[in-house]
């Protein structure tokens, strides 16, 4: 039974927390939300946690805030139930509404206006890019040839810019993941610089995926020299993969080729994969975010695969064959948690 409570805790917490940032939200909502904050210990710890995971959103795409009543709003360590509370306060009462009515919920403006910010931030942060010479929008690949023979395959939100001179031929990856078969030219190394470090063809075919300040190298065939920002450097075989941070390489690992580079072939294949970890990787194929709300989800494992033409449905599957449930706000926005018990 503390289990289900709990569950209702977070659900109800999801829908208060997007109900007080609509602009249409009333005293009586305000007066309403107070009685629930105070109706059980566990309804303020859910809304705190689902404070936090907002703040981890705010990476992407700003918190809409409304002025605040006063500089008082901003006082450090303040929760944001007694700041969404004042918030609402100090906006004039609205006239014709008997005090303590409670306003009925309305779904569809309040998801149009939460998720406004999501598409906001993420439109935001594609076109806040530095320009390329070849891009792909989200859920879309693309195969290009490049001047010297080689071929490169851009995926899903991902951008490059090519450099050839007579010395050397160089890929800039801004963003997302490219897979490159390097035609050859003893006399040109073929470069694919991440910022935090290059990957070099040694007359190869491999992948690149850059993860904002760290980077991704897989190789298919042959091999390829991996240098960091810190002047260490590896060779990475055919069949292994390495990430590079800002501190340096990781060490070389085994890697499986076939699923890691099954998108190519229009698939995601996830072999026992934490459920966090496919929940990232959905993320650079859908138009939104997916946030678990529910830490006790994460680490599920995940044995699966999924159409990237139909990747609309992976969410689905995933809702009706794992003991989880998915919140949809909109196309944009989905909170994930732990399955009611029965």
């Amino acid at each position: 039974m503390a289990d289900r409570d709990g569950q209702a805790a977070k659900e109800a917490a999801v829908e208060w927390f997007v109900r007080l940032r609509d602009e249409s939200v009333s005293q009586a909502d305000a007066e309403a939300f107070r009685e629930w904050l105070a109706a059980d210990p566990a309804h303020a710890a859910a809304y705190r946690d689902l404070d936090r995971l907002w703040g981890d959103l705010d990476d992407v795409a700003p918190c809409p805030q409304q002025p605040p009543a006063s500089q008082a709003d901003l006082r450090p360590g303040k929760d944001r139930s007694s700041r969404d509370l004042e918030r609402v306060s100090a906006r004039p009462r609205r006239g014709g509404r008997e005090r303590g009515q409670r306003t009925a919920f309305r779904p569809l403006a309040l998801v149009a206006s939460f998720a406004s910010v999501v598409a906001v931030g993420l439109y935001t942060f594609h076109f806040s890019a530095p320009p390329a010479d070849y891009d792909t929008k989200t859920g879309e690949q693309r195969s290009v040839e490049l001047l010297d023979g080689s071929r490169l395959y851009l995926n899903t939100a991902s951008a490059a810019s090519i450099e050839f001179t007579e010395a050397r031929r160089t890929v800039l990856l801004h963003a997302g993941e490219i897979y490159v078969e390097v035609a050859s030219d003893a006399d040109r190394p073929f470069v694919v610089d991440a910022g935090t470090g290059t990957a070099t063809a040694l007359g190869t075919s491999f992948s690149v995926k850059r993860r904002h300040e760290a980077f991704d190298v897989l190789v298919a065939s042959s091999r390829v020299g991996v240098a960091g920002s810190d002047a260490g450097s590896t060779v990475v075989e055919a069949g292994q993969g390495v990430r590079v941070t800002a501190t340096g390489i990781q060490p070389v690992e085994p890697q499986s080729v076939q699923m890691a580079l099954s998108w190519r072939s229009g698939r995601l294949v996830f072999d026992s994969l934490p459920l966090s970890e496919v929940f990232a990787e959905l993320d650079r194929y859908l138009p939104g975010r997916v946030v678990i709300a529910d830490s006790a989800v994460k680490a599920i494992p995940v044995t699966a695969t999924f159409s990237i033409a139909r990747i609309d449905m992976a969410l689905e599957t995933i809702e009706q064959t794992l003991p989880v449930r998915l919140i949809r706000l909109s196309d944009r926005l989905t909170f994930v948690f732990a399955a009611s018990p029965p």
